[in-house]
């Protein structure tokens, strides 16, 4: 049996076998254990070639390429007799030429930007040991849920600063590239300028050999077609740059679901990284850093399953620093390190039901309200947004939000009463009812001023970290009451998406055409028709 490895292959968690109520508790596999017990097949070969090839090699002594002396010295070329230490010869003599090939073949080729072809690719060497995951990972791949209540709270937390940040300081002769991976659909909240101050130098206060950043944008393929990649990109520089972070190298547009992008950036990172250096793979929980990873591995002919990082919708799949094999050039290294935990995300307080409710399946479809004062707009039973007051009769609310998210609009003053009555049932997220609004506590109100130029297209957004955002049309100035669980992060900030909805939502509850929740029933109904 191969020996044990001390981590988790899927999170990086320490290995236990101590402990099934503590992280990184495991079992050996039973393939594991089968193989150690069953005899090896040389063993169960009586007589035959296998003895045979066992017999020669141990009367000969072995050489390079697992030929004996006296075939070397002979100059003998004629066909091996059967035998493993034949076989690889023979093997590493065909990738040699196949490689002399393709580089003769690659010389007046240009590389194409969406190919990996031409990359120099670092072998995947294993050091003999098993690949063994933790009973957590193991859950959450085949079943999408926790093993144990009790090991999931007592993780171990990820001091990204201490241990990242600690080595890039005391790098030397290698280049430093932090991989930032961001999610489309929730940039303000999945961008960890924190993390990111802690491990890159102030703008303008780059060094010529300090780390240099890099923006990966996750799940472009749910951003709708008229984010063009220009218009995402020089947003996003400008989102970095007033969050006071050192200018991007370069901002990727990519998406791990579908791979779109991922042979661009890969190219991008072996650029950077020069012929010695490390890649440092960061973002928040649940931008989809691991998932990237995996995309970036299947890119390159590394696409095993069986070996892929560990990826769920619950916040903090990885636990620890994982290096990852087969993805960079000789003498570079990536290592993916654990989601930053973003407290002021909604999601971080969200059960993994109601996570899944928030993270979109397809591309994000606009729905445009006009609200007038005295007006309100409830996203699910997480998010409230109150018109207190407007330059004219009404303006433009455009929700860009999972489908999932179900949302209302209908009178301030019945606001609180819908909430109460509707919340976790027909307005979900949440999930649950009264009693899951309790745990959850109150919405909290912030009065947002807003000032926007123009009545036909929304040039602010007001981002609900976790939840998305919406786009206000409006010329001039307005002040909105929006109302968040306590800690959830509002932001305003210049509209990503200006366009609105071709037809306008009417009150009540809007559900993109699908049917309310079922725990809704009859309930539900009527008080879409009440509100209508």
């Amino acid at each position: 049996m191969p020996p044990l490895p001390d981590y988790c292959a899927g999170c990086g968690v320490r290995l236990q076998d101590k402990d099934p109520d503590r992280p990184g508790y495991f079992q050996v596999p039973a393939r594991l254990l089968q193989a150690a017990q069953e005899p090896s097949e040389g063993e169960l070969e009586e007589g035959g070639a296998g003895a045979t090839a066992r017999a020669t090699a141990e009367a000969r002594p072995q050489q390079a390429g697992g030929k004996a002396g006296s075939e070397w010295a002979r100059g003998d070329t004629s066909t091996p007799q059967e035998g493993p230490a034949e076989e690889l010869g023979d093997d590493a003599f065909a990738g040699f030429s196949e490689r002399v090939d393709s580089w003769l073949d690659d010389e007046d080729e240009e590389a194409d930007e969406n190919s990996v072809e031409g990359l120099r690719i670092a072998e995947d060497v294993s050091n003999g040991t098993a690949r063994v995951l933790c009973t957590r990972c193991f859950s959450l791949t085949n079943y999408g849920r926790i093993k144990s209540a009790m090991a999931e709270a007592a993780l171990p937390e990820f001091d990204l600063a201490k241990r990242v940040g600690r080595k890039l300081a005391l790098q030397r002769f290698r280049r430093s590239v932090v991989l930032c991976v961001v999610d489309a659909a929730d940039f303000d909240g999945s961008l960890p300028r924190n993390a990111l101050r802690a491990l890159l130098p102030a703008a303008g206060q780059a060094a010529a050999d300090a780390p240099q950043l890099v923006m990966a944008i996750n799940k472009v393929d749910l951003l709708p077609t008229q984010a063009t990649p220009l218009r995402v990109q020089a947003w996003a520089r400008r989102r970095a740059r007033q969050g006071g972070l050192p200018q991007p190298a370069r901002v990727a547009l990519v998406s791990a679901a579908s791979g779109t992008g991922v042979p661009s950036l890969l190219r991008t990172l072996h650029e950077e990284v020069g012929g010695r250096g490390d890649v440092w793979v960061v973002g928040a929980q649940n931008a989809g850093k691991s998932s990237l990873i995996n995309a970036m591995r299947r890119a390159v002919g590394k696409g095993d399953i069986k070996a892929e990082i560990t990826t769920a919708a619950l916040p903090g799949t990885t636990l620890g620093m994982l290096k990852v094999p087969g993805v960079m050039p000789p003498k570079c290294k990536m290592f993916d390190t654990p989601g930053v935990p973003h407290k002021f995300q909604l999601t971080s307080r969200l059960s993994a039901d109601e996570v899944r409710l928030l993270l979109p399946r397809r591309r994000l479809r606009p729905r445009t309200y006009r609200l007038g004062e005295g007006q309100s707009l409830l996203m699910g039973g997480c998010a409230r947004v109150d018109i207190l007051s407007s330059p004219g009769a009404t303006l433009y609310l455009t929700v860009w939000a999972s489908d999932d998210v179900i949302c209302h609009f209908g009178r301030t003053d019945s606001a609180d009463e819908r909430l109460e009555k509707h919340s976790g049932v027909t307005l979900v997220p949440p999930l649950g009812g009264p009693e899951r609004r309790e745990e959850l506590g109150p919405l909290v109100a912030d009065d947002v001023d807003i000032t926007g130029t123009s009545w036909k297209f929304s040039t602010v957004d007001v981002a609900i970290a976790g939840l998305g955002w919406l786009g206000v049309g409006v010329a001039g100035n307005a002040l909105l009451r929006v109302w968040a669980h306590k800690g959830v992060a509002v932001t305003t900030r210049e509209a990503l998406l200006p366009d609105y909805a071709r037809d306008f939502e009417r009150p009540g509850f809007s559900t993109r055409g699908r049917k309310l929740p079922k725990a809704a029933g009859k309930a539900g109904r009527r008080a879409t028709a009440a509100a209508a």
